[in-house]
């Protein structure tokens, strides 16, 4: 069985690099973030990939892998961030009207 590299669409090549080349601040400022961005970044890159070796071989099932585990995983990693970030928000907001209640009744 022998690859056919010319069957590799350039821009989904493009999309690789760009991943790729995106790790980097991942990985930088990884004890930064919350383990969900990190998650999700690896669904992103994981279906990068999977977008390239489809071309390659077993179209079928790679392309489940892109769409079903890295496009997937990755909305639903977004979506949990999204989830925190919106709780964490109504914590501060409460801390904070509790503040100005006690500083009304002063």
């Amino acid at each position: 069985m022998t690859l056919d590299l010319g069957s590799l669409n350039p821009q989904e090549v493009v999309v690789l690099t760009v991943a790729v080349a995106g790790l980097i601040p991942v990985l930088l400022y990884r004890s930064r973030l919350h383990a969900l961005h990190e998650a999700a970044y690896g669904f992103l890159l994981l279906g990068a990939v999977a977008t390239n070796v489809e071309n390659l071989l077993w179209h079928d099932a790679v392309n489940l892998v892109e769409h079903g585990v890295g496009n997937m995983g990755a909305g639903l990693a977004v979506a949990a961030l999204a989830v925190l970030h919106r709780r964490r928000r109504h914590q501060m907001d409460d801390r904070e009207q509790k503040e100005v209640n006690r500083d009304d009744d002063d």
